[in-house]
């Protein structure tokens, strides 16, 4: 229950941060310079999945742990197929409990990110439970951080997913794919300014730069 209480009173802070991050200030220039500082990927650190950076004489390790808790999203092995996928999460859903409690506005229609966006902005996310505030937030991240979803789009509702899980094995590839990436680019076009895309989903890694900063 204190782990429930922590996360829905930052709430509000971690909403003005994932509007700092994607919006115009959120610049990649901050992972860049991170990614600069990242040690040499290794065997042992692809089969842990886990990625290193030095600064000094201080290392930053990060991982599916550090993005799980980051994220609060759920990590566990991913469904291949929508039967497989019905089979594992249909025990687990009380969508209609949690919608006619926490937004009783929307039970004949679909909620939208910019319900749960005003949620979390407004007086009334004090007064609903730890766990209904937690699912919110998530909910949230999920759409509008992750899914990349309009205010008014549809809320995608399978927050139970392994959405943890997914992204990781979308993010870490590519991000520890960037070691040998700079370093072609040093041996052939050494006096070139680099430039290149990242994909996958590395708002975790900024986030938890910034609480660390």
């Amino acid at each position: 229950m204190m782990g429930h209480l922590s996360v829905k009173a930052s709430c509000h802070k971690l909403h003005e941060v994932l509007s700092r991050l994607n919006g115009p200030s959120g610049e990649g220039l901050l992972i860049h310079r991170l990614l600069l500082h990242m040690l040499r990927p290794t065997a042992e650190m692809d089969a842990a999945e886990r990625l290193y950076f030095r600064f000094s004489r201080h290392t930053l390790s990060f991982g599916s742990e550090e993005f799980c808790l980051v994220t609060g999203l759920y990590m566990g092995r991913c469904p291949k197929s929508r039967i497989e996928f019905s089979t594992m999460y249909k025990h687990v859903y009380g969508e209609n409990t949690f919608r006619s409690r926490v937004f009783p506005y929307r039970t004949d229609t679909s909620l939208v990110v910019e319900d749960l966006e005003f949620l979390i902005l407004n007086q009334r996310f004090n007064d609903i439970s730890a766990q209904d505030g937690v699912r919110v937030i998530l909910l949230y991240i999920l759409n509008q951080g992750f899914l990349g979803k309009e205010l008014n789009d549809k809320v995608t509702k399978e927050s139970l997913f392994s959405w943890g899980s997914y992204l990781w094995s979308k993010t870490y590839p590519k991000l520890s794919g960037m070691f040998k990436k700079f370093e072609d680019h040093m041996s052939n076009h050494p006096t070139k300014a680099i430039v290149y895309t990242l994909s996958g989903f590395v708002i975790p890694l900024k986030l938890l730069l910034t609480l660390i900063n």
